[in-house]
């Protein structure tokens, strides 16, 4: 039997029958949610009516995840672009399913001299419960409306690729009334313990000399997952290219004892000022605790060396104190490839 493929354009990466395992081809995409991986999935059509646009070119062809009955995830490739019709309801609402799906991933194909097993695959549209609150069909319904297209549903790949809610009076499909189903990088499949990331205190009041510049004695470590900071020259290694967020603190003891003293603190990176912190205008008050603090992303190379320094114009001052006092962190926010390119 036929499937109903318009133009083969839903294709599967490989089949018994063909070369290469299935599920080795597809180890990548476990790291995803089902739905659309890359391209466009779904748009409305070019002229105003109720078909949309489904699928990528032979070029650059949509992705698609679509899963097994066990969860397990197959990449779909949609090489070409057809045009599907969406029907409204008669009454209330409804949401249409715009389903690309391959048979049992057990059987051989049938596809002797086309890539793709387009044989195999199919592109449908599944239709929920009329309602004035409508839902979008389960994934038995789905499955059901695989095997009506002549597939085993029980055993079938399918990807819902976008939701289409309509109502009675809709004539058009309109970008409003289409929400792709985004194939996403799942969180528990990120290890965010192997994310570059530190934090470090101060425990003890070191001496400041007038009109200087010091590192500051950040030597106590609360975390670091990958060890980028030395607590014995308080400075941190980024270990990887990426955007970083980070994040200092330093306590100045009676700074601006007298009214035109000014302290501050300043980032570091590879021995040139990065970001000066605020500086502060004394109070008179031989009393006040002057901290200073800074927060700010920036875009690091791999093996630049952060560090804190601190600066008060006036003599006879100390910096750091207790934890709660001077604080330094950095933690990489994504990654960044591009910068040796």
């Amino acid at each position: 039997m036929a499937f109903t493929n318009p133009g083969k354009i839903v294709r599967i990466r490989t089949r018994p029958g063909g070369h290469g395992s299935v599920y080795e081809a597809n180890m990548w995409a476990q790291q995803h949610s089902d739905g659309l991986f890359s391209g466009r999935g779904v748009t409305r059509n070019t002229v105003a009516d109720m078909n949309v646009l489904v699928g990528g070119t032979t070029d650059n062809p949509d992705v698609v995840l679509g899963k097994l009955p066990s969860g397990f995830l197959i990449a779909l490739d949609i090489i070409g672009q057809q045009v599907v019709k969406i029907t409204a309801p008669a009454t209330n609402k409804r949401i249409a399913s715009i389903v690309a799906y391959s048979d049992n991933i057990a059987l051989n194909s049938t596809d002797t001299n086309t890539t793709g097993s387009p044989s195999s695959c199919g592109l449908i549209v599944v239709y929920g419960p009329t309602s004035a609150t409508p839902v979008a069909p389960t994934e038995s319904q789905i499955r059901q409306a695989v095997t009506q297209d002549g597939a085993t549903g029980s055993q079938a790949v399918i990807a819902v690729i976008a939701n289409i809610t309509t109502e009675s009076s809709t004539t058009t499909i309109t970008d409003e009334m289409i929400a792709i189903n985004h194939g996403k990088l799942m969180p528990h499949n990120i290890d965010l313990a192997s994310f570059p990331m530190f934090a470090a205190t101060t425990s003890k009041w070191d001496d400041l000399p007038g009109g200087g510049v010091s590192t500051v004695n950040y030597d106590s470590i609360e975390y670091d997952t990958t060890g980028m900071f030395d607590k014995s020259t308080h400075q941190a290694t980024v270990p990887m290219d990426g955007i970083y967020t980070v994040s200092a603190k330093v306590a100045i003891s009676a700074a601006g004892y007298g009214h035109a003293a000014t302290a501050t603190g300043m980032v570091y990176k590879n021995g040139a000022m990065l970001e000066e912190m605020e500086r502060i205008v004394g109070s008179g008050n031989g009393l006040t605790l002057l901290r200073s603090s800074h927060t700010f992303d920036v875009l690091l190379k791999k093996d630049d060396v952060i560090s804190v320094k601190a600066h008060c114009s006036e003599n006879y001052r100390q910096y750091g104190g207790p934890a709660t006092h001077s604080r330094f962190s950095m933690r990489l926010i994504t990654p960044y490839t591009k910068l040796h390119q």
